[in-house]
This record gives structure tokens, C-alpha cells and sequence, in this order.
């Protein structure tokens, strides 16, 4: 009877442990399907976040204390060395054999006024300066024959003194005809006209037979080789200019690097500019007055960003902003917009300041495709990210 108690109560206690085993079996595989579900919803919340998400490419901004603007100023050629002939003295023009056009070498004679007086005038010196010699030499044979008595006591020293005074004054005399000798000489080389380099003549207002004044201008002579620009600019650019610095010159649609010779130190009242003269060297030789231009990089301060124009987008509260990719509270990337203002363009780039700060990823790609709060990835890694 004992026995039999045994066994059945080793039976209950069998079913009971298989029951408390398939209860926890089941408790376990409960917790598992749940922790499973919670995983799906998970991947299936970052896989609609992705298929929301619009690729776009962004570039990282970086600060800027200045930025160059390319200035263009107007000017024209200018001949260097020029001018204006006249004859130093006054008289009837007998020779002139010189044309507008006419291409003459340093020294050549343009024109002659009358010097037949001048001649004249010289011959007559240089006669009075013959008799002026023959008389300083009997002079001097007197003073020698004089100190020779004046030594041996047969003359007074009176005389003596007196033919040595004759001797000096017909030096004198001697002196003052050469002096007026030389005189004449330069008149009679002030009577030619010649070229004092070679040139081209460009002007002339005097013909044979014309009486011409001394001192007024009777041609014009030009070095076409002494081309140089001239320019005014401002004094603002001006001052950014050194003497022996290269700047890019366009002159008739070809670019050549022109050599700043020198910043004339005077403002203009009319135009408040400085003038700004340049030498270049060109293949063919410029006119007078030809139309140039120079291209100058105006440095100007200001706090900033460069942006690609395509990342500039119409904003609300201000005339431009671009778009900003950061990333949320969630870890993904989204777009924020930040407002600015647009100081210069290139044509491919703007100079921008405003809410941007240094490293914001701004979008430079598809701006019309995404908004702010937008999610977005990023297409390609960037520099430095």
C-alpha cells in the first residue's frame, strides 16, 4: 500500500514540473515574438525615413575676411614725347623742307631763317678781331722792349707801366670781339630749325618767305615709339597700386601685361581720380588716342562666405538664403535655411554674410527639390567631413 502512494505521487510531481516547464517555454517564447516585433517596427520606421530622405550635394562653408571685385577703367594712348619746334630767332624763312608725315632723324635740318645780317655782323667781329691781334702783338713787343730799358735805366718805370696797361686793354679788346664772335655763332645756329630726335612731323605752320617769331611754334615733332596709356582711376584703387606692378591692358580685343610706370600724386576736381600711366609692349605700334582699358582687383573687407549662385534661393524675410544640411535631434540630416545677404557675384560664385557660420553643410545641388525640415542624405562625402 505504501509503495503504491509512492508512485503516485511521483507521477503528480512529474506532471507538475512538465507543466511549470511548458509555461516558462512558452513565457520565453512570448518575450522573444515581442522583442522581434519591436525590431521590425524599428527597420520598417528607418526604411520609410530613407525612401523620405532626397540625396543632395553640399559643400562646406568657410570664412572669408576679404574679397577682390575686378574693376574695368577706360583710357587712351598718349605719345610721351612730343615737341613743339620754334626758331630762336626772328627773320624771313628761307629754307623749308618739311611735310606733314615726314619721318626725319635728330639733327636734320627742317628750316632756315635769313642769317645773311648775322653773317655779316660776324665778319665784321672777326676783322676787328685781326686788327685787335696785330695790335696786341706790337703791344707786347713794346712791354718786352720797355722792361729791357726799364732794366738798364733808360726808361722810366712810368712808361713802363703804361705800354704794360696798352698791352692788357687790347687783350681785353680781344676778348670782348670773341665774346661777340660766339654770340653771333649761336644766332647763326638758332637760325636752322633741327629735329632734336627722331620723330614724325605732325604739324607744320611755316613756308619759305614767311617771317617767323622768335619763340613761337612753327612744327610739330612726335616719338611714336613713346607710346604709353594713361588712365584715371580712383583713389581708392589708386592707392592699392604700386610703381613696377604688371596689370592686364586690352587693346584692340587682345590682353597684354602693361608695367605701371608711374601715379601721378594729383587728384582730378573734375573726375576726383588720379592718373595712371603704363608702358606695354605690342607687336604693332598704337596710335594716338586709341581706346584702351585696364582691369583692376578692388581688395574689399568684409566678413563672409563664397557660395555657388546655385545654392542661393529666395527666402521670405530677406531677398536670398541658402540651404543648410544639419542633423536633428534623431541623428538624420535635414534642411534648415539661413538668410544672407549678397554683396558681389562672378557669374559662378557669390560673396555672401549673414546666419551662415564656419563648417555649415550648404546645399549646392537641386535647392528647388528640398525645404526646410526636409530629410535628406548626403550623395557624396565631403572634404574634410
Amino acid at each position: 500500500m505504501k509503495n503504491n502512494e509512492t508512485q503516485v505521487l511521483r507521477s503528480v510531481g512529474r506532471a507538475l514540473f512538465s507543466v511549470l516547464l511548458l509555461l516558462g517555454i512558452t513565457a520565453a517564447a512570448f518575450a522573444s515574438i515581442g522583442k522581434v516585433q519591436d525590431e521590425a517596427t524599428r527597420i520598417q520606421a528607418s526604411i520609410l525615413v530613407d525612401e523620405r530622405a532626397i540625396p543632395v550635394l553640399t559643400t562646406r562653408a568657410e570664412r572669408q575676411t576679404v574679397y577682390d571685385v575686378p574693376r574695368h577703367y577706360t583710357g587712351r594712348t598718349v605719345i610721351s614725347q612730343r615737341a613743339d619746334l620754334s626758331f630762336e630767332i626772328g627773320g624771313r624763312v628761307v629754307f623749308a623742307d618739311v611735310a606733314i608725315g615726314d619721318h626725319v632723324s635728330a639733327g636734320d635740318i627742317l628750316g632756315t631763317v635769313d642769317s645773311a645780317r648775322l653773317s655779316s655782323n660776324k665778319q665784321e667781329l672777326e676783322a676787328r678781331r685781326q686788327r685787335a691781334e696785330a695790335a696786341r702783338d706790337q703791344a707786347f713787343d713794346d712791354l718786352q722792349r720797355s722792361e729791357a730799358l726799364l732794366a738798364a735805366g733808360a726808361v722810366t718805370r712810368a712808361r713802363f707801366e703804361q705800354d704794360q696797361t696798352t698791352f692788357e686793354l687790347v687783350e681785353q679788346d680781344i676778348g670782348a670781339v670773341q665774346a661777340q664772335i660766339d654770340r653771333l655763332q649761336f644766332d647763326l645756329r638758332d637760325a636752322e630749325l633741327r629735329a632734336p630726335f627722331d620723330g614724325i612731323v605732325t604739324q607744320v605752320n611755316f613756308e619759305v618767305g614767311d617771317i617767323a617769331a622768335a619763340g613761337a611754334p612753327v612744327l610739330q615733332l612726335v616719338d611714336q615709339r613713346s607710346i604709353e596709356a594713361h588712365v584715371g582711376v580712383p583713389v581708392i584703387a589708386a592707392t592699392q597700386i604700386d610703381e613696377g606692378q604688371m596689370l592686364p591692358l586690352t587693346w584692340r580685343g587682345n590682353t597684354y601685361g602693361a608695367r605701371v610706370s608711374s601715379l601721378v600724386p594729383v587728384v582730378s576736381t573734375q573726375s576726383q581720380t588720379m592718373l595712371l600711366v603704363l608702358d606695354w609692349d605690342t607687336p604693332r605700334q598704337p596710335l594716338e588716342g586709341e581706346a584702351l582699358r585696364i582691369m583692376l582687383s578692388q581688395h574689399v573687407e568684409q566678413s563672409g562666405f563664397w557660395v555657388p549662385l546655385d545654392a542661393l534661393v529666395s527666402d521670405l524675410r530677406s531677398l536670398f538664403a541658402v540651404q543648410i544640411v544639419a542633423k536633428n535631434t534623431g541623428g538624420a540630416f535635414e534642411v534648415t535655411r539661413a538668410p544672407v545677404q549678397v554683396h558681389y557675384t562672378d557669374g559662378a560664385r557669390a560673396y555672401v554674410s549673414g546666419a551662415l557660420q564656419n563648417g555649415d553643410r550648404i546645399v549646392t545641388h537641386g535647392t528647388n527639390r528640398v525645404a526646410p525640415g526636409q530629410a535628406v542624405v548626403l550623395a557624396v562625402a565631403e572634404a574634410g567631413q
